[in-house]
Order: C-alpha cells, then sequence, then structure tokens
C-alpha cells in the first residue's frame, strides 16, 4: 500500500460518502459520519461473516474441518452480536482492564530485553527488533502463558491459522494443545476468567485467545512501526515530543488515526438498513473504510496535517459501540512506552528503507530499516 491510497480515498469520499463497489460486491463507506454510523447501527451484523467464511474454507478443509472452524470462529467476539457478544466482552473486558493497570512493567523490561538482543547494531530493521516482538510478548503475558509455554503456544496458534488454507497442517490438535494451556493457566487474563462466576464457557476462551494473539498482535506491530516511520520522517515533530513528553499520547493517537493499523471492517446487513441516507437490503455487505473515514475533513481540520495536539482526535482506528477494540488500552500502552523509551535515540536516526505489508485492509510495515546519521 502507498501514500496514494489515501488520495484514493479522498477522490471517492468527495464523490460520494457511500458506493456500491461491484468488484468487492459491497456498499463502501468512505465518510466519518457513515463509518460511525454503520459501527453504531445493530442491523448490520458481526456474525453474518461466518458464511463467507464457510465458504472460503470449504475450498480447502473437509466438510467436518469446516464446520468445525466456524464453530470456533463463531465464538469469537469479532463475529458476534448482542446479548452474547455482550456477556462474553464483559468477562474478557473486566479481566483486561485489570491485568493492563499493572502490565506496564513488563512491557519496559521486555523493551530493555530486545535492547540487550540487538543491541542497536546499525543498520537495524526496527520491525523485527522491536515492533513485531514487543507486542508477541506482552500479549502472551497478558494472557498469562508461562514464559517457557510461550513458544509453544504461538506455534499452536500459527499452526491452527496455517490449517484454514492448508489441509495438510493439523489444526484441530494444535486447537487441542491450545485448550490445555488455556485450562492449565495460572495467572494473568486467563487466570482471572476461570475465577468469575459467570462461567464462560472454555471454547469461548479459547477461540478469543487465538483472537487477541493474531489480530492484537498485528495491529499493535502495525501501530509502533507506522508511529516510529512517522516520526523519523517529521523531525520537527520529534524534537517536540522530545521537548514535551506529555505530547507522545498524543502522537499515538494521530498514528492511529493517520495511519489505521486496520484499514476496512466489514459488516453485513441483517435486515434492511439505512446508512448515509443509502438504503442496504438484507444480506449486503457493507465496507466501513475506516482509513478514509479518519482523513475526513468534516471531522478532522487539516488531516493531512500530523498533530500530536489534535483536540478532540475522536478517530475510529479501534471501532466505535458494541465493537470497541478490547485491547485498545494495551495497543497504546505499548506505543506510549516504546516512544518514551525510544524518542531521544530517533533524533540521530534516518531511514535507508521502508517496506509495506501489500494487505489493502490493513496497514503496517513489513521492513523499517534505519542507520544512523
Amino acid at each position: 500500500m502507498s501514500g496514494s491510497l489515501y488520495e484514493i480515498y479522498n477522490t471517492l469520499r468527495s464523490a460520494s460518502p457511500v458506493l456500491w463497489n461491484d468488484d468487492a460486491h459491497s456498499w463502501m463507506l468512505f465518510g466519518y459520519r457513515q463509518v460511525a454510523e454503520a459501527f453504531r447501527n445493530p442491523s448490520l451484523s458481526s456474525s453474518m461473516r461466518l458464511d463467507d467464511m464457510r465458504r472460503e474454507f470449504a475450498t480447502v478443509l473437509s466438510e467436518a474441518q469446516t464446520e468445525r472452524a466456524v464453530r470456533i470462529f463463531a465464538r469469537q467476539l469479532e463475529s458476534r452480536d448482542p446479548p452474547e457478544h455482550t456477556r462474553v466482552r464483559q468477562a474478557f473486558g473486566a479481566c483486561f482492564h485489570r491485568v493492563v493497570s499493572e502490565i506496564r512493567p513488563a512491557i519496559c523490561a521486555t523493551i530493555e530485553d530486545l535492547n540487550r538482543v540487538h543491541g542497536w547494531r546499525f543498520p537495524l530493521d526496527l520491525v523485527s527488533a522491536l515492533a513485531r516482538p514487543l507486542p508477541l510478548q506482552i500479549v502472551l503475558e497478558a494472557l498469562g502463558i508461562d514464559c517457557s509455554a510461550r513458544p509453544r503456544f504461538g506455534e499452536d496458534v500459527a499452526m491452527f491459522l496455517r490449517h484454514l488454507s492448508d489441509a495438510t497442517v493439523d489444526g484441530e490438535r494444535a486447537f487441542e494443545r491450545l485448550r490445555i494451556e488455556v485450562k492449565t493457566a495460572t495467572q494473568g487474563i486467563l487466570a482471572l476468567l476461570s475465577q468469575r462466576d459467570d462461567l464462560i464457557e472454555e471454547d469461548d476462551v479459547v477461540a478469543n485467545a487465538i483472537l487477541i494473539i493474531s489480530a492484537g498482535h498485528r495491529t499493535t506491530t502495525n501501530l509502533i512501526g507506522s508511529l516510529l516511520f512517522t516520526l523519523i520522517n517529521n523531525r520537527p515533530e520529534l524534537e517536540r515530543l522530545a521537548e514535551c513528553p506529555a505530547l507522545i499520547p498524543g502522537a499515538v493517537e494521530e498514528t492511529l488515526r493517520m495511519e489505521s493499523p486496520i484499514q476496512a471492517i466489514q459488516r453485513t446487513a441483517r435486515t434492511s438498513a439505512k446508512v448515509g441516507g443509502v438504503e442496504m437490503m438484507m444480506g449486503d455487505s457493507v465496507t466501513l473504510v475506516v482509513g478514509s473515514a479518519n482523513r475526513d475533513s468534516e471531522e478532522f481540520p487539516d488531516p493531512e496535517q500530523f498533530n500530536p495536539a489534535r483536540s478532540p482526535n475522536r478517530h475510529l482506528a479501534f471501532g466505535f459501540g458494541n465493537h470497541f477494540c478490547l485491547g485498545s488500552a494495551l495497543a497504546r500502552m505499548q506505543a506510549t512506552v516504546v516512544l518514551e523509551y525510544l524518542v531521544p535515540r530517533l533524533m540521530d536516526l534516518r531511514i535507508i528503507s521502508a517496506v509495506w505489508h501489500e494487505d489493502t485492509n490493513s496497514r503496517g510495515l513489513a521492513q523499517l530499516i534505519v542507520d544512523k546519521g
């Protein structure tokens, strides 16, 4: 993905904030007001995406394997609608809040450990040295996976996900191993969930642990990489943060707005619905183009300007309403601590190479190589 995509967003949004896309067979929402309205609209369902998943999985997996995979994804928060979504989210949310409030020292310690491993020897890829490994270690820490079990746990999550596109991979065995790890956890979010009175089912916990690791890890990696890229390329704002560290949280929010880690989110109309004044029929696919909405000049004055002091900054990078990102506080804390640690070191760096992922639904760097001078 290149910066020109934002120019395309601007052109399409100016033509109409709601457009039908024949190629994607979906309504595309580009305006801030329309995307925010769609997030709030109960007629636009998350759970109905499971039909698309079933068709996709069936091209690779047997009928029995497909149904098992769909049942697992059906338990993930991003695939559920109220009231089941509300019940499971409240349980996870309470445990998340308790763990995140105490996890800052672990973030600092992990950054120090990664610094010792890589030693800031240049040229250095900031994605592989920091932006990718930090979120994975921290999300496993938050869940309560023991240090010795983390490599195995991460491998089993990856194996389960690979199984969806490669039937030769034993994803069901990986899922059963994950179930054992979840059941035996003695700390973190997983242990707290086991102590609750509302009895969240085991498969709910395992399915959402997979979601938290796969989605949460990737999006926080994207956020940290984009944040470092933006500031190294913007020396005046970098100096501003060095002089006024209180602006660091604002820099994180501006990066979330300008380089939203998730660019587009899918919904399906469960009934006929009107969004942005446009009638949508039951079963219609609806794409909420968050990357466009967050650069809408009707909501954000000078939207192409990176401004850590921007207020208000009601970006939609973490969604809105019922499906507001469960791990938003954890992602924000990691990005903030990274900047507190790195701002003085970024002053002397220049970018040699920046390679963006080609996936148009997300925005993130595959590589960010820097050197001194």
